[in-house]
């Protein structure tokens, strides 16, 4: 299941998006569900750091307490593999959110198109989420990510007591 978190302050953009969401992933027979937020809380956070998989986020930029850029780095502090899709009426900040590394999908106008370009990056998004097939894990403060279909198998060293990945 592909879990798409909505983040817009604006209720009429947020209802918005999330129609043209559905519209999408109901005509593409996708498995969804969609989180819907008006501000950056707790409970966003939450979200963020769960154990929920397939995620795509749709950012509003700017909101009551947060930006959408700040969030998007912690996003990427948890996450590093979601697609994160900007949809904003501040067009001027497209540049700044070019300089922040924060890896990100997409920078949507929300007065150009966004509909269209909305149903376009979802599509890429979901294009990006299939093809990942890794095991990701920590070690000693680490991350390292190999595809999965690289490892031939995965074994024990009893006597090192470590697990090793033959790739």
């Amino acid at each position: 299941m592909t879990n798409i978190i909505v983040c817009d302050d604006i209720k009429i953009d947020r209802e918005k998006v999330v129609k043209t969401i559905r519209n999408y992933m109901d005509e593409n027979d996708f498995n969804y569900s969609i989180l819907e937020f008006s501000d950056y809380n707790n409970k966003f956070i939450e979200i963020v750091k769960s154990e929920l998989e397939n995620k795509i986020y749709v950012l509003d930029i700017e909101t009551p307490t947060r930006s959408g850029i700040d969030m998007a780095r912690i996003i990427r502090k948890e996450d590093v593999e979601s697609p994160i899709i900007f949809l904003t009426g501040h067009n001027e900040l497209g540049d700044l959110v070019l300089t922040k590394d924060i890896n990100f999908l997409a920078f949507i106008n929300k007065f150009d198109n966004s509909s269209a370009r909305l149903k376009r990056n979802l599509k890429l998004a979901m294009k990006l989420l299939n093809k990942r097939h890794m095991l990701r894990f920590n070690d000693r403060g680490s991350i390292y990510s190999i595809e999965c279909d690289k490892i031939l198998y995965i074994t024990t060293d009893t006597v090192a007591r470590k697990t090793v990945i033959v790739t």
